[in-house]
């Protein structure tokens, strides 16, 4: 017994989710093979990049920074660290990847990209067919409404001639 197709919506969770939960715990992990070391904490090594990281701003906005260098002092949450940040992180920070995991990375990144444009696509697509829904019901309705009254007109002036 086969079961039912998957649905276009259920399809996109499942890749969402794996992009995204997967693919950033996948990264987190890397993160901390290649800047985790028994004499330097993934504090350290972002304190150590930290000139760099402060000139790319357009890269790493305020609230991205406040994930980085926690305001309160408090040290850095890999956890909190979404595939966004982690890929940039590795794209600017993290010179010993090798060309197996650039490339692993980029696909990761174009793969969110991709799956995020196809659904806003769809989405995009379902807007439109209830809006022509809505005309639709809208035309009927204002049709329904016109009868009504030519009925109505009908039924006073029989009413009247009675």
């Amino acid at each position: 017994m086969s079961s039912p197709p998957i649905s276009d919506t259920n399809r996109f969770i499942c890749i969402a989710h794996l992009l995204v939960d997967v693919g950033s715990r996948v990264l987190r992990q890397l993160l901390s093979h290649h800047t985790v070391t028994p004499t330097c904490t993934l504090d350290q090594y972002l304190a150590n990049h930290k000139n760099k990281i402060n000139r790319l701003s357009k890269v790493f906005n305020q609230s991205l920074m406040d994930i980085m260098f926690p305001p309160n002092g408090a040290a850095t949450n890999l956890d909190d660290y979404d595939i966004t940040l982690l890929s940039a992180i590795f794209q600017n920070f993290v010179p010993t990847l090798s060309q197996q995991e650039k490339d692993m990375i980029k696909r990761l990144r174009e793969d969110k990209v991709d799956s995020v444009k196809d659904e806003v696509d769809s989405v995009k697509d379902e807007v439109v067919y209830v809006k022509d829904k809505v005309d639709s019901v809208t035309d009927e309705l204002q049709n329904v409404t016109a009868r009504l009254h030519v009925l109505e007109s009908k039924n006073k002036s029989s009413a009247s001639e009675s």
